[in-house]
C-alpha cells in the first residue's frame, strides 16, 4: 500500500463536518421556514462555497437576503446521494474481491 494518500478522505470528512455545522446552526436557531428566516450574519455563518452550494441545491432557501433550511429538500438530497453512492460502493467492493481472487492465484 505504498503511495496511498488519505488526503482525499480527509477533505471529504472536513466537508461533511462543515456541512453538518451549517445545517445544525439552522436547526438549533429554528430557522426552518420563510417566517423564521435570518441573514447569514444573524446566524453567524460565512457565505462560503459550501453555503452557496447548499443554496443552489435548494437546501437553504434565500428570501430577501434571509435564509432558512428546507428539511424536505435536505431529506430528498440525502436519499439521492445514498441511492447513488451505495451501488458504487457495492461495485468497488466486488472489484476488490475479484482483484484479490485474481492476484492470489
Amino acid at each position: 500500500m505504498t503511495g496511498t494518500s488519505f488526503a482525499p478522505m480527509m477533505i471529504i470528512i472536513v466537508i461533511v463536518i462543515r456541512r453538518r455545522k451549517i445545517i445544525d446552526r439552522f436547526r438549533n436557531t429554528g430557522t426552518l421556514s420563510a417566517n423564521t428566516a435570518k441573514t447569514a450574519a444573524e446566524l453567524q455563518i460565512r457565505q462560503s462555497l459550501l453555503f452557496n452550494r447548499l443554496c443552489r441545491r435548494g437546501i437553504l432557501i434565500e428570501n430577501s437576503g434571509r435564509y432558512y433550511l428546507d428539511e424536505q429538500r435536505l431529506s430528498d438530497s440525502r436519499y439521492r446521494t445514498r441511492s447513488t453512492i451505495l451501488p458504487l460502493l457495492v461495485i468497488v467492493f466486488l472489484l476488490l474481491i475479484l482483484a484479490d481472487l485474481y492476484f492470489t492465484r
